[in-house]
């Protein structure tokens, strides 16, 4: 039995590759050649972009289980295409295939990409309740082995959600405007929580802190905030 991917995924097929193309699927013959890493880069370069960011609001169960991989098989903070595809692999559905493809294509930048600009991106942009995507956000982020985030991991977070939606819209963010920004945001969230820079934050204390700064400021899914936070880009 071969591996089927839908006619709408490939631009060509020789016709000995066609088998009952009636039904909308073509059957890739059992040829050693055809490799599982062709059929994601067939998919990846024939996914348009919108495609792929529609893809992107995904459950946040899914996100729940790469995190939990993610900290499991302690991933480096950069991973390969391989890897990220291994990553996925965890929770295989084929639904989880399409979203697989749908991350190389918006983050891939030279064969590799930051695991947790994806896996951010997709509790960001997902519909549940933000109490809940920021319980999930701190449990990325959270140093392992204290189970508390620290000033460093707030400013890795706000960087990270910049970075990660500036690619989602098509926006290549500045990494030292973005840089100054987050460490600035990280510097206040300090004091807003009335904690030291080198103080512990709970997770109660963080989603006290994001909820304003994530739901009110629409700093998400508004394109002209964005616009606004990268300048002239």
């Amino acid at each position: 039995m071969g591996i089927f991917i839908s006619v709408d995924d490939i631009d060509k097929t020789s016709s000995k590759d066609v088998e009952n193309e009636s039904s909308g699927l073509i059957q890739l013959d059992n040829d050693p050649s055809y490799q599982l890493e062709d059929v994601y880069e067939i998919r990846m370069k024939a996914m348009t972009i919108h495609e792929a960011q529609t893809l992107l609001k995904c459950s946040i169960e899914l996100s729940q289980r790469l995190i939990r991989a993610y900290h499991a098989y302690q991933y480096p903070p950069v991973v390969t295409f391989e890897e990220l595809k291994s990553l996925f692999a965890l929770s295989v559905t084929e639904q989880n295939s399409d979203i697989c493809v749908a991350c190389l294509k918006i983050f891939g930048r030279n064969g590799s990409c930051y695991i947790q600009e994806v896996i951010l991106a997709l509790i960001l942009l997902n519909n549940h309740d933000w109490e809940e995507r920021l319980s999930v956000i701190y449990d990325l982020f959270v140093c392992i082995g204290t189970e508390e985030m620290y000033r460093e991991d707030i400013q890795l977070l706000l960087y990270s959600a910049g970075s990660a939606m500036g690619k989602v819209w098509g926006v290549d963010p500045p990494h030292i405007q973005l840089t100054a920004l987050s460490e600035h945001l990280a510097d206040l969230a300090a004091v807003k929580l009335e904690k030291d820079l080198e103080e512990g934050i709970s997770k109660e204390e963080f989603i006290q802190w994001a909820i304003s700064r994530f739901k009110s400021s629409k700093i998400v899914a508004n394109t002209e905030y964005l616009m606004k936070i990268y300048g002239s880009q």
